[in-house]
């Protein structure tokens, strides 16, 4: 019931309504207001007093939880060593991943200190997204049929408290970090006033959109991978167009090939675990941007991270010779200049091998020559994405990977085979 008139009951307050039975006089009932915001006493004839507990429960936290179709996916902070799993703890500025294009959904709970409810008590419970950030949720929360619980300080609890986007959310990869929603409730009538009563609100949500289920070796990607993967790949729709963001932004991230000069071992991995056979993506997310010396299976090791954290399906693509080795044509590793020959060790030494990532050729590691003649200059530098491994065409076509990597005389001797990629740690 309404608060009475001039008993200075606290706007936007409502009060759950009672019953009183029994027999006797009628008396008219009066209400006064405490000053404390919770109490009202009713007055019945001289000797008779009821005392009405008001209660305002106010939002405490959320949980991300899947949306229609269940698409909220694992995520998981390298930091803490501590997985999120749809329906996520309770932390109003924990983060979640959605699918790109689906409706958003969260598990709201409301609480009182003190108070508890003596009967459940229908609901309708909204969340008003910022303007701003409506485009990452799917537009504004609601559910119209949630229930205050009764003997309990939190007030929903359950599946009755889930609250879904009102329309889907971008079609694209993006993020947001700062997401604010306004959480309010309202009693209906005949049990209440109708009237929406705001109760607190999430600030700084943070959302990201990826394309779908990730994969191996990020089934449960790291909250670190994805705040750089859906940078780079911001408002990208495919696998491929992904993919080839995550190459781009490898090759121009300061890592420099090793070319022995600075370790004194040409072509050794960096974060490869020799006792384990895992990548040490750790120890990588750790050094990045530190110009640190890399090779091929590194940089095909981070594109499928990276990649497969958004929902791409990369492999790793080995390419060996039959003769054990091969000549290249003109390169240019990351963080070098043009080379045949990238290693120091003296005279011009081959690649024993050299790994990307598959299907078709995104390499991560080195651009190719895309002029006429790659064995020579002057050269016109392409990084290698969604390119054809060997087009088929006979003799030194230089129209496909193979043929612009490998010198033409050890061309025919190349081939590859796809790996899945290693596990992190």
């Amino acid at each position: 019931m309404a608060a009475p008139e001039d008993a200075g009951w606290p706007p936007n307050r409502p009060m759950w309504d009672g019953l009183a039975t029994g027999t006797g006089e009628e008396k008219t009932v009066t209400f006064d207001f405490h000053g404390d915001g919770y109490e009202l006493t009713a007055i019945c004839g001289n000797t008779k007093t009821v005392t009405i507990d008001a209660m305002r429960p106010e939002f405490v936290s959320l949980h991300f939880i899947s949306g229609e179709g269940g698409e909220a996916y694992h995520i998981h902070d390298r930091t803490d060593t501590w997985q999120r799993m749809p329906p996520y703890p309770a932390n109003v500025n924990d983060p979640a991943c959605f699918k790109m294009g689906c409706k958003t959904a969260v598990e709201v709970q409301f609480w009182h200190p003190t108070k508890t409810l003596t009967f459940a008590t229908p609901v309708e419970v909204r969340g008003d997204v910022h303007w701003l950030d409506e485009y990452i949720t799917g537009q504004d929360y609601g559910r119209d049929s949630a229930s205050f619980q009764s003997g309990s300080s939190y007030m929903i609890s359950g599946a009755g408290a889930a609250v879904y986007s009102e329309a889907t959310t971008v079609p694209y990869i993006d993020y947001d970090h700062n997401t604010d929603i306004s959480w309010r409730y309202q009693v209906k009538s005949p049990q209440g006033t109708d009237e929406w009563v705001d109760t607190g609100s999430s600030n700084n949500l943070v959302y990201y959109i990826i394309l779908e289920q990730p994969r191996a070796p990020m089934t449960a990607p790291w909250v670190e991978v994805l705040e750089m993967a859906t940078e780079w790949a911001q408002q990208e729709t495919t696998q491929q167009g992904a993919a080839g963001k995550v190459t781009e932004a490898i090759y121009c991230s300061g890592l420099e090939y090793n070319t022995g000069e600075d370790t004194g071992q040409p072509g050794r991995p960096r974060y490869y675990d020799f006792s384990t056979g895992c990548f040490k993506l750790t120890d990588c997310l750790q050094e990045w941007g530190d110009a640190s010396n890399v090779n091929c299976w590194d940089c095909a090791q981070m594109l499928s991270v990276f990649s497969n954290a958004l929902g791409a399906d990369l492999q790793m693509y080995y390419i060996t010779s039959t003769a054990g080795f091969f000549y290249l044509n003109y390169i240019r590793p990351l963080g070098r200049g043009w080379t045949n020959d990238p290693f120091v060790a003296g005279g011009r030494d081959p690649f024993s091998c050299h790994w990307t990532g598959w299907p078709q050729i995104f390499d991560a590691c080195l651009q190719v020559d895309n002029d006429l003649d790659p064995t020579c200059s002057p050269h016109s530098g392409v990084l290698p994405q969604n390119m054809a491994f060997d087009a088929g065409t006979p003799g030194a076509a230089f129209d496909d990977y193979r043929g612009r990597l490998v010198d033409p005389l050890d061309e025919n001797a190349v081939s590859g085979t796809t790996q899945p990629p290693a596990s992190v740690q």
